[in-house]
């Protein structure tokens, strides 16, 4: 034992404990009374530590703080009379220290050795698991505890301990403690003229706290500065990291949110219930996708396995083998000192990349949820004597916690994948999956009784349909010349190619084919249309194709000269670059474009759901369609439409200037105009279960259909200008009664700064079918700054 004062606090003021003083007067008192009630040894041992703390009488008053060391053998017939004898004070953490203070005087050896490193000065690694706010207002419920226990014999619910975290020296591992303070010989003395009177029915405890209005009724009536603690607290110390850490993974699991990365969070807390920092933790959810295991970057736990594998000289396959070998074979593996030559076959490329990590002992544990394989616990030791048959017994609680984390991440995983194959690649969106599945729910009960019954149609009727359009400009013209172009190299690195291959092996048919690509060359220079386009593509995808198959089959050295015109005529090469340019800026413009509608979509669904479509091509097209059959179980009110159309014509100012702030960023200049098909009668829409699509019914909305389809390109009338352009959103009806709200939105937006004061009431072309189409056309503001992405 030793008796050592150590100030745990350089501010005891901040826990809020004004006036503590020591004193032994309620433990002399405490012993008298055992005294006088026990019989036999008991009262002979008593009594002899009651005798050796009368002889020193000042200890039943206030005793200095420094003065207490002076008092190390009362200080052990104190130890003696509450601990048991057979404690070993090399591993027991307990103390004696002033009431509630951050300060101890007498303690075992453990503890000291637990709060000071070897220079005895103490640990900077002690962290209070709780905010100094938290700690100090769970110093002050101990205190009012203890206050209204002794004063107004009101017993309260609070347990008095405090959790804290100490990282040792010697394995920098985290461990986690109990501190509880055991107050049995603490007096409190009121020090004011009167103690007040208190409505203790106001005084409640909540999460181990007084609750706020408690604490202010006490701190207004009761204040800790009127109050003195006088006599010692019982420090006790208790290693529950165990429990903390079981804890820590219930917590992570309970408040679990859909795509939260947790896994190293729930592997450094397995790692503190090992007790060691010299193991690696891989927790393994049995990701499938075809049936096929799959490893995402979910906790990077992609990223790591190629790095680990790249650094030992591993393919990434041979895990992806081993997990699937795992898979299909499920069995624990404890392997407590691993050895290429021990493993299997199949498993020695693993066990040499395992070895190379430093890895000596392996312990593998298959994880079931209702009888299925969800995942993989691996425990990987670097140090002997870590995996051992005892450490099962270590780990048994955390498995039924990986059973429900493992599940709980494939659920998510599959949800993932279901919402984006619905979103990304079917009509069935959120807005009427409730139509399909009542109609499935009605096919499974008609099915019972027919078993030739028919699945019925998806049918809403009445819906309001808006239609838009955001086009790349002139993009037949610019597919047409970046091929142009690229097969003017190409043929130029054809004429190359077969001149070299003279020099490897002379065929005259060589003579005849350099004599087709100049002539072909020509042809370009002279025109280019469709017959010049597939005139060319014979001559290399076939009759090149199999020449310069034959001759690399046959002739030794031309292999390389060959390979290298390939590699220079196909996709990144030199003769594609055109293409490949034209490419990346057309992806690059349906990407923001279908992005920020994506956003949009979002948006406009909370407001009233709706059916949204869009369709890509070089551009992009999109039908919206709203109305109270969408959404029986909400009220439908015009109100949505009306917001619904100023949102279109909105985000098509913000296409507008988004693809114009791209241009820089393109290899090929590209330009988009935005179009807008104003319809303000309802119509009729069905699922096609042939084409898995809504379409249009009956022979009025069919003509809807129709015009769509043929005002991309339509032309101002008796002009040759195209109504759409660059830098303008154009929108084509057939009544002035149908853009009367348009003509409020476009005001409302001029105001707004977001479009230009340029509008244009223009006739349009009649088309084939079509008569009376008319069109508003205004210039987009691409100055503004009120607009965001």
């Amino acid at each position: 034992m030793k008796a050592e004062i150590i100030y745990l606090s350089d501010q005891r003021s901040d826990l809020a404990v004004p006036q503590a003083v020591l004193s032994l007067h309620r433990f002399a008192l405490f012993l008298r009374e055992r005294q006088a009630k026990e019989k036999g040894m008991k009262v002979r041992f008593f009594t002899y530590i009651l005798e050796q703390i009368e002889q020193h009488p000042e200890l039943e008053k206030e005793v200095p703080l420094e003065k207490i060391v002076d008092y190390k053998d009362v200080l052990e017939f104190v130890q003696m009379a509450l601990l048991p004898p057979v404690t070993d004070e090399n591993e027991k953490y307990w103390a004696l220290s002033l009431p509630f203070s951050p300060v101890i005087f007498y303690g075992t050896r453990a503890i000291y050795h637990f709060l000071t490193d070897k220079q005895g000065f103490l640990r900077g690694s002690i962290v209070h698991s709780m905010t100094e706010k938290e700690r100090i207002r769970h110093i002050q419920t101990i205190c009012y505890t203890l206050a209204l226990d002794r004063l107004y014999q009101k017993n309260l619910p609070v347990k008095l301990e405090i959790f804290q975290n100490l990282a040792s020296d010697a394995d920098n591992l985290q461990r986690a403690y109990e501190v509880q303070f055991d107050s049995r010989f603490v007096d409190v003395r009121y020090t004011g003229n009167e103690l007040p009177d208190l409505d203790l029915q106001m005084i409640e405890v909540h999460d181990n706290n007084i609750t706020d209005e408690g604490l202010t009724l006490l701190q207004e009536n009761l204040p800790l500065d009127h109050l003195r603690f006088e006599g010692f607290s019982i420090v006790q110390v208790s290693d529950v990291t165990a429990r903390k850490a079981i804890e820590n993974i219930k917590n992570i699991i309970v408040n679990l949110k859909p795509g939260a990365n947790v896994y190293d969070e729930v592997g450094a807390c397995i790692k503190s219930l090992i007790g060691s920092p010299h193991v690696v933790i891989r927790l393994i959810p049995m990701l499938r996708v075809n049936n096929r295991m799959v490893l995402d970057e979910y906790g990077n736990m992609g990223k790591k396995l190629r790095e680990i594998c790249t650094k030992n000289r591993v393919g990434e396959q041979v895990y992806m083998d081993a997990v699937e070998r795992f898979y299909q074979h499920p069995e624990m593996v404890l392997d407590q000192d691993i050895a290429e030559k021990n493993a299997a076959p199949e498993s020695r490329d693993m066990y040499r990349m395992l070895e190379n990590m430093g890895v000596r002992g392996l312990l593998i544990q298959p994880v079931y949820f209702n009888k299925q394989l969800v995942g993989i616990f691996e425990v990987f030791a670097k140090q002997p004597g870590i995996v051992a048959p005892e450490l099962l017994a270590t780990l048994d609680p955390v498995i039924p916690l990986l059973e429900q984390l493992f599940q709980a991440h494939i659920n998510d995983f599959e949800a993932s994948l279901d919402r984006v194959v619905k979103e990304r690649f079917t009509s069935l969106q959120p807005s009427v999956q409730w139509a399909f599945t009542e109609a499935a729910w009605q096919f499974l009960q008609k099915r019972k009784l027919d078993k030739k019954a028919q699945i019925g149609n998806i049918r809403f009727e009445e819906v309001y349909p808006l239609y838009g359009a955001i086009d790349v400009r002139n993009s037949t013209v610019e597919r047409n010349l970046a091929l142009e172009q690229d097969l003017r190299k190409q043929l130029n690195l054809l004429t190359d190619l077969l001149q070299a291959l003279k020099k490897v092996h002379f065929l005259t048919i060589i003579d005849e084919m350099i004599f087709k690509a100049k002539l072909l060359q020509e042809k370009i220079d002279k025109q280019f249309g469709t017959d010049e386009q597939y005139e060319i593509s014979q001559f290399l995808d076939t009759e090149i194709v199999a020449f310069l198959l034959h001759y690399h089959q046959h002739y030794t050295g031309a292999e390389a000269l060959i390979n290298q015109y390939y590699l220079d005529a196909g996709p990144g090469g030199f003769a594609y670059k055109n293409r490949d340019d034209l490419e990346q800026s057309l992806g690059l413009l349906n990407a923001t474009i279908g992005s920020l509608l994506d956003r949009m979509n979002e948006e406009i669904q909370m407001e009233f759901p709706c059916y949204f479509e869009k369709f890509r091509s070089d551009g992009v097209e999109y039908d919206i369609y709203i109305g109270q059959s969408i959404s029986p179980d909400r009220s439908f009110d015009p109100m949505y439409l009306r917001n619904l159309r100023l949102w279109q014509l909105t985000s098509m100012a913000l296409v507008a200037r988004l693809t114009k702030a791209l241009i820089p960023q393109m290899k090929k200049r590209l330009e988009t105009t935005q179009l807008i098909f104003i319809h303000a009668a309802t119509i009729d829409i069905e699922f096609r279960n042939d084409e898995h699509r809504f379409d249009v019914e009956g022979a009025y909305n069919i003509r809807y259909e129709i015009i769509k389809k043929r005002i991309d390109k339509v032309h101002i009338r008796d002009t040759e200008e195209r109504l759409t352009q660059p830098d303008k959103i154009a929108l084509v009806y057939f009544q002035q009664r149908d853009i009367d709200d348009y003509l409020g939105y476009i005001r409302y937006l001029q105001q707004q700064n977001i479009l230009n004061d340029d509008l244009e009431f223009l006739e349009l072309e009649e088309l084939q079918g079509v008569a009376g189409l008319k069109a508003l056309r205004i210039g987009v503001n691409m100055e503004t700054e009120d607009m965001e992405a």
